[in-house]
């Protein structure tokens, strides 16, 4: 379980996750020693915490570039100036956005046959 850098990082998360722990908890005892399970309760308690911990400073992070963005675009618009977004945005929104889209006006897919009149 812990021969490669990939298997150790595979097991380390399927004892955090609670996925088969024992498992490999009483398979590393046979191997090492029966004291082995004070470093399975140490990942279980404490890997989770660090985990969710970096999640945080992730969420935290982008939080504050935002609000920097937002604050250098009100800066901007108040002095008048063009106000541009502050986030690039994908094809997709941009066409959205500006009403550019593979589909016709009148919100069909351009066949042109609305089902009425023709000549009769």
């Amino acid at each position: 379980h812990f021969d490669g850098i990939g298997g150790a990082i595979m097991t380390i998360y399927q004892i955090m996750t609670l996925e088969g722990w024992y498992e490999v908890m009483t398979f590393v005892q046979g191997v090492y020693h029966p004291a082995m399970f004070i470093y399975f309760i140490c990942i279980i308690v404490l890997g989770p915490y660090f985990a969710v911990q970096l999640f945080l400073v992730v969420i935290a992070t982008q939080h504050a570039q935002t609000k920097e963005s937002l604050k250098a675009l009100e800066a901007v618009s108040a002095m008048g100036g063009p106000v541009q977004p502050a986030l690039p945005r994908s094809g997709a929104q941009s066409r959205a956005q500006t009403g550019n889209s593979n589909f016709s006006r009148d919100g069909g897919s351009g066949s042109g046959s609305s089902g009425g009149g023709g000549s009769e």
